[in-house]
């Protein structure tokens, strides 16, 4: 073989190895495209209007989430029947037509009843010198009852995020003074359960209709009393309706509620859950020091500027609503198993009664 024809050869043999080198080299070649991380785009449904102060804190809650999770989270916080009314938030949850929903979760009693404890038996959320403010609010976990909480809310395919305190609750915004036990009966007053139960046996007409339209109810004279936490003098104007704001309230701490669609929970990684848990409870303690005792004070400090006055019951009064609040709490108990758990936490620790 002479040596042109060997170079020939080579030279084919070269052109076919560097042919067949070439996807390697390319891919050798390629810079590595970086892996995205998925953003979750979600909407939470508030139970009330963009005033109430835990609907106007709501966009504060959702940076705070967006920024912890270096934008993975992206938030929409929608008030009252932005998209749905209150009435289905937790169904709605639980469905995913919203990821979040923020309210009271006794308002879902009718379905899930162990729930009417949420927003607190009457004395049961109360301060004491020996537990108060966040001392409270850890209690509702370390006491076990948010687990018989978590408990029925799971065939909702819902999970709760954290708990919040609304402060003293239930607030009735009256037309006229309470001088005895007697001035409920045949009052028509807007409460949620439990308390609904509770002045029905003092013989109140109790019913139930959307925050927002207290006020407008108030001034047509469909309802008598109404019922909210201590912000809807400075919120709503409720003063130019009501002109009386009743105290003692029942309970100190009345709990609001955050919670998300179980199933997208579990479905986020690990340091995405933690971040949204850990936020949860962030804004339950900045509530608490930056809106429940400073509402508070602001009904006393406003009296006289705004035209209501703070009417405090006879304590012949709270003492017979409290025999009544026991009697309520019993039959509570007799629901069901959840029911009679989540009675004997609520008597032991935070009612100091077995």
């Amino acid at each position: 073989m002479n040596k042109k024809r060997l170079a020939v050869i080579a030279g084919v043999i070269s052109l076919a190895l560097v042919v067949m080198a070439l996807p390697f080299m390319t891919a050798c070649a390629a810079p590595a495209e970086e892996e995205v991380e998925k953003v979750y785009e979600w909407r939470s449904q508030g139970a009330y209007v963009w005033e109430d102060p835990s609907q106007k804190s709501m966009p504060m809650w959702c940076a705070k989430i967006a920024k912890d999770s270096g934008g993975r989270i992206v938030i929409t916080p929608y008030a009252e029947a932005e998209i749905i009314p209150t009435s289905e938030i937790l169904e709605a949850v639980g469905k995913g037509v919203v990821a979040l929903g923020q309210g009271q979760l006794s308002y879902y009693s009718g379905s899930y009843p162990v729930l009417d404890s949420v927003c607190g038996y009457p004395y049961t959320f109360v301060d004491t010198p020996e537990c108060s403010g966040e001392c409270v609010y850890r209690k509702l976990f370390s006491s076990g009852l948010n687990d018989v909480w978590e408990e029925a809310l799971e065939p909702a395919n819902v999970t709760v995020l954290t708990h919040f305190s609304w402060g003293e609750y239930p607030g009735l915004y009256g037309k006229e003074p309470i001088n005895s036990i007697d001035d409920f009966k045949g009052k028509r007053m807007r409460l949620n359960p439990p308390f609904d139960k509770l002045f029905a046996k003092v013989g109140a007409e109790t019913l139930w209709i959307p925050g927002a339209e207290q006020y407008m109810a108030l001034k047509l004279g469909t309802i008598d009393i109404a019922s909210w936490d201590c912000t809807a003098y400075r919120s709503m104007q409720w003063y130019e309706v009501a002109p009386y704001y009743y105290r003692p309230n029942l309970v100190d701490h009345s709990i609001g509620w955050l919670g998300i669609n179980l199933e997208l929970f579990n479905s986020l990684p690990d340091d995405l859950q933690k971040v949204v848990r850990d936020a949860g409870e962030w804004y339950s303690l900045w509530y608490l020091e930056n809106a429940t005792y400073i509402e508070s004070a602001w009904v006393t400090e406003n009296q006289e500027e705004l035209g209501y006055q703070v009417w405090t019951l006879d304590p012949a009064i709270v003492d017979e609503l409290r025999a009544v609040g026991v009697e309520v709490l019993e039959e509570f108990a007799e629901q069901d198993d959840l029911c009679a758990r989540a009675t004997a936490i609520l008597k032991k620790e935070f009612m100091g009664v077995e």
